[in-house]
Formats: structure tokens, C-alpha cells, sequence
């Protein structure tokens, strides 16, 4: 991928005695234990088959405890109900700003972002092999997280991307049923944007709520007498495609 932004998640192991102290695994082994949360952070604990967050939790202190874990004390009590729940710093989500760039010729994809916190994409020019945007998180196999609330993609050229038959723009969280009634990413804006494709899937989302889509443009360069662009959406809600098949 051209940009990569993502947590990273954890989880609980154990819970020792004191009931405030657990024993966290970086549960995808190519990610030794980093010893990432500072006295004070707000961590989310998630469910670890919906993502749902359940709790927040505030650290205390943070030491190593081996190559692959972290021995964690926190402010609350820390019920034996919490073992096996996904850890997600909510504090360590940044603000994310990406403008007047080029991206392409790489064989993944152009902007992979999932921050819980505003998201800017404008102006870019983007033509890469997959998808020019991809908002995933909620990954068991990576370990990657991150729900976004707040994502606006303007006025960004995607010229003759996301060839390998992948959406320009795909919304969709790994490892999450898509038929569940209850949704993961909220509030995406995409508007003013050039799609120059060879295909007509511009948009594919899941379990969205308020995905907004107007004053695009596209043109298929491979029959330019297909005028309208797909979008793709299961079990979304509160959307409004202009311009789209849906």
C-alpha cells in the first residue's frame, strides 16, 4: 500500500489476582509485544467476533512481560468475563490529512486509513493496481482495527485504478458477518471526485452508516458507452448515492 493507517489491536490473556493487572498478547506473531501505552491512555475493550466496543479502560503502568506480552495494570476492576476481549487505544487515534499526492504503479493499494478521528483525502491523484481507497479495520488475522466516524474524500483523481476488478473505493471490515444489523464505519463523504476506470464498481461498502456520494464524475476507458458507475452496498444505512446503480 502506498499509506498504511491502522491500530493495532491486542488482547486480554489473563486477569491476575489483584483483578486491576492482565497479561496482553499481540496475537499475529510477525508483531512482537511493543510496548505502546503510556500511564493515563484510554484504551476500548471490544468484543472479539463483532467489534463492538464494550468498556474503556485506563492504564496505569505498562511492562513487558516476555517477547510477545505486555503486563497491563488499569484503574478499573477487570472482570474475568473481560479475558479474550480486543484491546484498541482510543487516545493514540490521529488526525489524518492526505493532500495533493501521487500515488501508483504499486501492485496493493493507494490509501488504506481506519482512525476512529477526522479523515481529509483531497486532491489526490491516485492509480494503483487494487482499490485507490480502502477502509477495512477490524481485522483477527492482522490485528488491525480502527472504526472510522468521520472520512471525507474529495476532489481526488483515480486514474485507471483498482484494475484487478476491486471497487475504487472499498468499505468493508474484515473479519466482521456483513449480515449483522448492526454497523462498524459511520459518516463517509465522497464528493467532487474524477473515477477514470476500466470497470463500473466504483464504490463497494459494508455495514456503513451515513455513506454519502454526490458530484462525482466517471468515465469507463475501456466502452465509454457505459455511463453509470455501480455502488455496492450491504446492509447499509442512511445512504444517498447520486449518480449510481445501486
Amino acid at each position: 500500500d502506498a499509506i498504511n493507517v491502522h491500530s493495532l489491536l491486542c488482547k486480554i490473556e489473563s486477569i491476575l489476582p489483584d483483578k486491576h493487572t492482565a497479561i496482553i498478547s499481540f496475537p499475529y506473531r510477525a508483531k512482537r509485544a511493543l510496548d505502546l501505552f503510556c500511564a493515563g491512555e484510554k484504551l476500548h475493550a471490544m468484543d472479539p467476533d463483532t467489534f463492538e466496543k464494550l468498556s474503556e479502560l485506563t492504564v496505569l503502568e505498562s511492562e513487558f512481560s516476555g517477547q510477545y506480552h505486555l503486563r497491563i495494570t488499569f484503574k478499573e476492576t477487570l472482570g474475568e468475563e473481560m479475558r479474550g476481549l480486543f484491546l484498541e487505544s482510543s487516545d493514540a487515534m490521529p488526525r489524518i490529512k492526505i493532500t495533493n499526492c501521487r500515488m501508483g504503479n504499486n501492485r496493493g493499494r493507494g490509501i488504506l486509513v481506519s482512525s476512529s478521528n477526522e479523515t481529509l483525502i483531497e486532491g489526490n491523484r491516485i492509480y494503483s493496481q487494487s482499490c485507490g481507497i480502502s477502509i477495512s479495520g477490524a481485522s483477527k488475522f492482522y490485528m488491525e482495527g480502527g472504526a472510522v466516524n468521520d472520512v471525507k474524500i474529495k476532489n481526488n483523481i483515480f486514474d485507471d485504478c483498482s484494475f484487478r476488478k476491486s471497487a475504487a473505493i472499498n468499505i468493508c471490515p474484515h473479519s466482521i458477518e456483513d449480515t449483522r444489523k448492526t454497523f462498524y464505519h459511520k459518516n463517509i463523504l465522497v464528493t467532487g471526485n474524477t473515477f477514470r476506470l476500466r470497470g463500473e464498481n466504483i464504490i463497494n461498502a459494508a455495514l456503513v452508516s451515513g455513506l454519502y456520494a454526490n458530484d462525482n464524475t466517471y468515465t469507463n476507458i475501456e466502452n465509454p458507452d457505459i455511463k453509470i458507475p455501480i455502488a455496492l452496498l450491504k446492509n447499509c444505512e442512511n445512504t444517498v448515492c447520486d449518480g449510481f446503480t445501486i
